[in-house]
């Protein structure tokens, strides 16, 4: 593949990489946000990582919605599909999964108003990891 597959993919792979050490060091996606306080999340994307965390957190942490650049339909593996500009603004967190666009989708959400409450899925499990900064910006 040319240049840009190739970036895609080692993204791709380093998210899953986290994602396997987290579930093979037994740490919980859903136990991790609810310490955090989070209520409710939006998940930006669709896919096999969308798919994964959908199932770590069902049932846990309350998934708002799934957006996505393009806006696609009206339900994801029974989660409601809302275009990125209807998003709720009471949201705690929007998981950013594709690991492209990323620029883009931040003008979005600076757009609407809500950049502070989203976070790339790599950081996220990065944070939880190995603790990181931490996720102290949750401005209410």
């Amino acid at each position: 593949g040319d240049f840009f597959e190739k970036g895609v993919e080692t993204a791709f792979r380093a998210k899953t990489e986290c994602l396997l050490e987290m579930a093979q060091k037994r740490i919980s996606l859903a136990d991790d946000l609810q310490k955090r306080g989070v209520q409710n999340i939006v998940i930006w994307g669709k896919g096999r990582l969308a798919d994964y965390i959908i199932g770590e957190l069902k049932g846990k942490v309350e998934i708002e919605a799934i957006t996505e650049t393009h806006y696609t339909g009206n339900e994801y593996r029974g989660i409601p599909m809302r275009a990125w500009r209807d998003l709720p603004q009471d949201i705690s967190l929007i998981i950013v999964i594709p690991g492209f666009d990323t620029e883009r989708i931040k003008n979005m959400l600076v757009e609407i108003d809500l950049a502070g409450r989203a976070v790339p899925l790599d950081k996220l499990t990065r944070e939880i990891l190995y603790g990181a900064e931490g996720m102290t910006r949750n401005e209410k």
